[in-house]
């Protein structure tokens, strides 16, 4: 299991589960409530160069830009 952030690009994985200290709860509702749930597809299509600026991934039929911050919470097997 490794997080979203460190998941090789192009590549399948499932979403196992999202991890947030109790400050992050809002994040974490708005993570589930746009496809982030365990057992859903994910592919990192594209990174920020030079590691910790956004990630372009692809959830189901939707394509989002995630924060550093959010991709380190999203753990993924």
């Amino acid at each position: 299991m490794q997080t979203l952030f460190t998941a090789k690009t192009n590549t399948p994985f499932k979403v196992h589960h999202l991890a947030f200290d109790g400050t992050n709860t809002e994040r974490a509702n708005h993570l589930q409530q746009i496809g982030f749930l365990p057992g859903e597809e994910v592919v990192v299509y594209r990174r920020a160069l030079f590691g910790l600026g956004p990630l372009v991934v692809r959830i189901g039929a939707s394509t989002f830009a995630l924060r550093h911050s959010e991709a380190t919470c999203i753990f993924v097997a």
